[in-house]
């Protein structure tokens, strides 16, 4: 019986003769991943609104209490991309998420990925119904697909 999870990198390790082993994360560890994230950056929007309301700046909380529902989509867009794309960045693939899961996301060579595929995975969080990619069989969303990246357990 053949393990789904587990990918062969030929290009990766190479220069020593054996090609490193990747698991993918499962479906639970990426759901974890998500929510964990989705409160870290709603704990960001939070502390944000709570910095604003120490200015007493009564302008800004009633136009943050009035706010458009499409503006604060984008708006909430805009912080979780930051979230994602400078964590993963910074990090070398991971997010709060990935480090309680012990996950990290890779390119298609088993390395960290660039800056650019990091924001490219984390924009196309957003297209509309890309949470439901994740109903397959594999633990894999559009997200990682349209960047060339998985996300693998963490040795």
């Amino acid at each position: 019986m053949e393990d789904n999870n587990l990918i062969l990198d030929e290009n990766f390790g190479q220069e020593e003769g054996e090609p490193q082993q990747f698991v993918m994360a499962s479906h639970g560890k990426r759901f974890a991943n998500y929510i964990i994230d989705r409160i870290c950056w709603t704990v960001i929007f939070f502390v944000f609104g709570l910095l604003v309301a120490a200015t007493g700046n009564y302008d800004a909380i009633a136009w943050m209490e009035d706010i458009n529902p499409i503006l604060d989509f984008f708006l909430s867009a805009f912080v979780a991309t930051l979230y994602y794309a400078l964590f993963e960045f910074l990090a070398n693939g991971k997010t709060i998420g990935k480090f309680i899961t012990r996950t990290r996301v890779i390119n298609e060579y088993g390395e960290t990925p660039d800056f650019g595929t990091i924001l490219g995975r984390s924009l196309s969080r957003f297209v509309p119904f890309e949470p439901f990619s994740f109903l397959g069989n594999e633990a894999t969303g559009w997200h990682d697909k349209w960047s060339n990246t998985m996300v693998v357990e963490d040795k």
